[in-house]
């Protein structure tokens, strides 16, 4: 299997670290030579300035996708609890556009839903408005001391 490049160069790095150093300090500029190289690459762009203005532009439409908030939104779903957008937007209409605990019809102080999941399995269990979702997860968190008290007191 080959070897990759930050494996190469920890190789080279503890076989001869005098030499390793060396070749550092061979490669490190000076503040002429940053100036220099500071000034040529001002020319080449001016002298490019088309090319390097496509060369960006290019660079920009590849990028692009991941500005949405549809793609963000979906990578955030994905990643945190496994579902798509569309399994989002899917569980919604399911439970008539409404929390499943209070069945509020939008989402209190927050522009969406959050997503009630186990903590201890990963499960996503459903669509809570802003209210509901931190205060289950306390329930969750705190039942048997919660309980006890309500007993006790109640």
């Amino acid at each position: 299997m080959p070897l990759t490049a930050a494996e190469r160069s920890a190789r080279y790095r503890a076989k001869d670290v005098d030499a390793y150093r060396s070749k550092k300090r061979e490669y490190a500029r000076t503040e002429e030579q940053k100036a220099k190289r500071t000034e040529y690459m001002r020319s080449y762009r001016e002298k490019n300035r088309e090319k390097m203005n496509a060369q960006a532009w290019e660079s920009h439409k590849r990028s692009d996708i991941t500005r949405t908030y549809e793609y963000r939104r979906n990578s955030f779903l994905k990643t945190k609890y496994g579902i798509t957008l569309a399994d989002y937007e899917r569980m919604l209409s399911e439970q008539g556009g409404k929390c499943l605990i209070c069945g509020i019809d939008r989402p209190r102080g927050n522009k969406s839903w959050h997503v009630d999941h186990c903590h201890k399995s990963g499960k996503v269990r459903g669509l809570l408005c802003n209210y509901c979702n931190p205060r289950l997860g306390f329930y969750e968190d705190y039942k048997e001391k919660i309980e006890k008290y309500l007993k006790d007191r109640g």
